[in-house]
Order: C-alpha cells, then sequence, then structure tokens
C-alpha cells in the first residue's frame, strides 16, 4: 500500500487546479521536485493546468526535475520553467514528443543548464537536426546521457560535448545517425576525464572511433559496444592496451574473429583486474575459454549464444568459481545439464543466473544450489523463460528458498500454477521483476502475489486467458510501484480496469495489451468496508 507521504503527494497532483492559495511556502523543494514527476507520468500538464503548475511549483530552488513520458509537456512548458530561474543539479527529459529545439533553446538562453551536473536528453522525436542541441550544456555536467534521439546527429553532439568538457560518464545510445565523427571529436574533448562510455547500437561506428578512444581516453574503465556491428576488433585490442578497462561488453560485434576475441581477453587480463565481460553471440577462438578463466578478478560473464560445450564450460566454472556472480549463459545450443552441475558446484558466490532458451535442460541439479540457505540468500535474478523443460520443483525450491530474489522470469514453462505464486508470495517479498507468461495461473494466485509482493514493478502475464479483473484490482490495491503490465491475450481483463490500475499506481504504467474487448458500462466503485475498489456494473 501507498505511504502516507505518497498518499498526500498524490491528493495534490491530481488536485492541483483546486487550490486556491499559494502552496510554494508549505512544499519543501523535495516535494514540489516528486509532484511535478507525477503530473508528468499521469498525464497532468495539460495547457489549462499549466499556469497553475507554473505558479505553484515552478521555483528558483528546484535542484532535481525529472520529466517523463510525457505527451503533454512542451515548449511552453519549458520555457515556464526556465523563467523561474531554476538552475538544477539534475534534470531528465525522457519521451516528451512535443518538445522541439524551440524549446531546449530557451532554456539555455535562460542559463538553466549553468550548473548542471546530471543530464538526460532522450528519445525526444521533436528535437529535429542539430539545432536544438547548439546551446546546451555546461563545464559542470559530469553525466551526460543522450539516448534514442533520433534527430541526433554529429554536429549536434559535437556542439554538446564543447561546452561540457569535464563529461567522466556519457552514454550515447540507440543514436544510429551518429558517426565515426562524434566519438573522435568526444575522444579527443573528453580525453582523461572520461571514465565511462556507451555506445550500444551505433551501427555505423568503425576501428575509427575505438583507436581515437584508445589514443586520447586513457583513463577508460567501463566501454560498452554491444550491436556495434562495423568493429573488427583492432581499436578494441588498443582499448584494452591503452585504457584501464575493468567492464567491456562487445555482444553482437559480429565481424569479431575468434582469434582477435582471444587478443582481446588475454590483453585485457595482462593489462589490469578485469571484472566483467560481455561476449554474447561472439565466437570464441581456440583459447578463449583458456584466457577467460586467468581473468580471476571475473565477477560478471554474458556468454549467451555462444557455441560452448560443458567442458569449456566446467573449466569456467572451476577457475572463476570463487569470484564469478553473474552468470548469462542462455541460448547456448551445446550445454546440457552437466552444466547447471558445475554452477551448483562451482560457483559459491553466484547471485545472477540467466539460462533462458536452453533445450533440453531440467535444471535438477540447481537444486543443490537453491536449498543451501546461505547460498539461496545471495540469488537476486534467475531467468528460465523459455527454457521449457525445467523441472516445476526447481521453481519451487527457488520460491521456497530464495527470500532476495529480485527477478524471476519464467514465461512458458510446464507446471507453473497458482502453488508457485503461493511461493513466491509467502517467501519472496524483495520481488520486483516477475514474468510469468503462458503459465497456468489464475486471478486467486496473481491476486495472493500482488498482496504480499508490494515492490512488484514490472508483470508479464501475458497468453493466461483465464486472468479477469479481479487480478488488475489486486494490483492497483496492493502495487504502487508498478510501471510495466504485459497482458497481451488476457481477453477478460477490461480497458477500463486497466486504466484504473493506470490511475491508481505512482509511476506512468506502461500496458501491452492487445484484446480490445472491453464490455461498455462499466463501473466501479470503493467498498467502504475494505477500502478496495470493485466492479459494481454486475
Amino acid at each position: 500500500m501507498k505511504s502516507l507521504e505518497e498518499l498526500c503527494l498524490t491528493l495534490i497532483s491530481r488536485n492541483i487546479g483546486d487550490f486556491s492559495s499559494r502552496l510554494g511556502p508549505h512544499l519543501s523543494t523535495k516535494h514540489k521536485e516528486m509532484i511535478l514527476e507525477r503530473l508528468s507520468w499521469h498525464g497532468l500538464f495539460s495547457q489549462q493546468l499549466l499556469p497553475i503548475i507554473s505558479y505553484q511549483l515552478f521555483s528558483s530552488s528546484l535542484q532535481r526535475i525529472n520529466l517523463t513520458d510525457s505527451e503533454q509537456i512542451n515548449d511552453s512548458t519549458l520555457e515556464l520553467l526556465g523563467v523561474s530561474h531554476c538552475q538544477p543539479v539534475s534534470f531528465t527529459l525522457h519521451k516528451c514528443p512535443l518538445v522541439t529545439n524551440k524549446g531546449i533553446e530557451l532554456l539555455s538562453k535562460l542559463s538553466f543548464f549553468i550548473k548542471m551536473e546530471y543530464l538526460k536528453l532522450s528519445k525526444l522525436k521533436g528535437l529535429e537536426g542539430s539545432e536544438g542541441f547548439q546551446r546546451v550544456g555546461s563545464k559542470s555536467v559530469k553525466q551526460l546521457v543522450l539516448t534514442g534521439c533520433s534527430g541526433l546527429r554529429d554536429k549536434g553532439l559535437i556542439d554538446i560535448i564543447k561546452r561540457c568538457t569535464s563529461v567522466c560518464e556519457l552514454d550515447l545510445s540507440e543514436n544510429h545517425k551518429l558517426t565515426d565523427e562524434s566519438i573522435i571529436n568526444v575522444s579527443q574533448t573528453l580525453g582523461g576525464n572520461l571514465r565511462e562510455i556507451s555506445c550500444n547500437e551505433l551501427s555505423n561506428l568503425t576501428n575509427a572511433s575505438t583507436m581515437a578512444l584508445a589514443t586520447y581516453c586513457h583513463c577508460v574503465v567501463k566501454a560498452n559496444f554491444e550491436g556495434c556491428v562495423k568493429l573488427d576488433g583492432s581499436g578494441l585490442i588498443q582499448m584494452a592496451e591503452n585504457c584501464l578497462l575493468e567492464e567491456l561488453n562487445i555482444s553482437f560485434c559480429y565481424k569479431l574473429q575468434p582469434l582477435t576475441v582471444d587478443t582481446l581477453v588475454s590483453t585485457l587480463n595482462a593489462k589490469g583486474p578485469l571484472k566483467s565481460i560481455d561476449l554474447m553471440a561472439i565466437s570464441f577462438g581456440d583459447f578463449t575459454v583458456e584466457f577467460i578463466s586467468s581473468c580471476h578478478s571475473l565477477s560478471h560473464l554474458f556468454t549467451a549464444g555462444v557455441s560452448m560445450n560443458d567442458n569449456d564450460f566446467d573449466t569456467l566454472c572451476r577457475s572463476l568459481g570463487s569470484t564469478l556472480k553473474q552468470l548469462d549463459i542462455s541460448g547456448c545450443p551445446l550445454l546440457t545439464d552437466s552444466s547447471c552441475t558445475s554452477i551448483a558446484q562451482q560457483l559459491q558466490k553466484i547471485e545472477f543466473i540467466g539460462m533462458r532458451n536452453m533445450k533440453d535442460i531440467s535444471g535438477s541439479s540447481l537444486m543443490e544450489l537453491f536449498q543451501n540457505q546461505s547460498r539461496a540468500d545471495n540469488i537476486k535474478y534467475v531467468a528460465f523463460s523459455g527454457s521449457k523443460d525445467i523441472d516445476v520443483q526447481v521453481i519451487e525450491s527457488i520460491a521456497r528458498n530464495c527470500h532476495n530474489i529480485e527477478t524471476l522470469l519464467l514465461a512458458g514453462l510446464k507446471g507453473i500454477t497458482d502453488d508457485v505464486a503461493f511461493l513466491l508470495s509467502d517467501n519472496c517479498p524483495q520481488l520486483t521483476h516477475c514474468s510469468l507468461r503462458n503459465c497456468s495461473l489464475t486471478d486467486i494466485g496473481v491476486s495472493r502475489l500482488a498482496v504480499h509482493c508490494k515492490k512488484l514493478v514490472m508483470l508479464a502475464l501475458a497468453g493466461i486467458h483465464q486472468l479477469t479483473d479481479l487480478s488488475i484490482h489486486a494490483l492497483a490495491n496492493n502495487c504502487p510501484y508498478l510501471d510495466e503490465i504485459h497482458l497481451s491475450g488476457c481477453a477478460l481483463i477490461t480497458k477500463q480496469a486497466l486504466a484504473f490500475l493506470s490511475d491508481t499506481v505512482i509511476c506512468s504504467l506502461w500496458i501491452n495489451h492487445n484484446v480490445p474487448n472491453a464490455p461498455p458500462g462499466l463501473l466501479m466503485a470503493k467498498d467502504l468496508d475494505t477500502g478496495k475498489y470493485q466492479r459494481v456494473d454486475n
């Protein structure tokens, strides 16, 4: 249930237009910022309310502003925010399609960015070309996130970086129009300040980018090049030699040759303590397993989709057993139940297990791990989705013993019934992400899960045809932090119930429900005895 503080903030947010007196003197800066978040999440930034919101909440004291997932926030909103003379240290503008170049430029002219330390501009489809980014930034910015902005081109990024020369952490993921020109300029401008860079899905990048990073940015400790399909590895090897890399993601870099992978891993290990490496869908060389096994500080290893056999995997587990905490071997076609034995017997500190889409694997030998209470208490993430032959007793053991588990993904598994939901509700209060797609649950199981797992953030129930609005009402009454729900194929769940859920939760709720079957005239009311909302039209 919501705390008293949350209830008060919700009340103010939903009734902001009804306050006749000035709210400012009665609200702390923190609460003003929280109310602004809720207004954007729940579609309450209408043009009719904007003058009132500006009067009641916009002030020079605002420090952390988060405007997310709103189709109402526009250039006028940003202009009023800038006119308040606030100079926040943190600003997030995410998925606001009506924001254009003009709005960003207005903020720049009003000295809005002058004290900024954290800046996130992401998925802003209204920004065209590079003009909207020319005046953005400040030398105080340390963390810069520019992701999924379809209009961001090289010139726009270069203009920002020239104004943000102190950036330590840079995320440029999913900006598909960026080229080597951007990364070369980033490298030359930021130099030794840059410690972390993420270039996910920048398909235009070549070795020129990684060579520039190797030449100018020797302090980089974390680099992410997932999906950079043009990299052939020579620049990555130079980064391994010249930088302080401790974490590297080169998943889905299909152009990397096995010999290059061997050289890269060997160089990383020789240079310093490698802590994390992602090699999903990468072809291993003759000595890759041997070189990874020599990385005695490795705590994170993702090798999903790699053609690795049981002997190789057992070698890895024996060598890394005392350090490895996160492991993903999803979709590795050559692994059998023997790999589960290696995990259970060798990986003493394991917290994260990814084994999705594994054929003919029962996982029975993992019982040794999940029934050891001290080891089970370390488990926070388990993903078995698509591994249809996983023994239901393994799942029950997880639900019974892994009291600190936060993510459990079981989509499509056989034998998952309300009994598993009951065990989860009784033993896993920390559960935040749960996928039970196409499992055999009923409203009783989902409702019990909702009542006891109040921290749920993501819930996937798609394909469970017998679920009704009763499950949705249980979630609305008990899970205030839910922000993502998957219900496609749940034909008995109505749009009205989902609208109620969306209005009830604190955050902006993303709903995937592709069955437009809501009956007309549906009516809900609050039961004065229980305090819960129920359908009353029938």
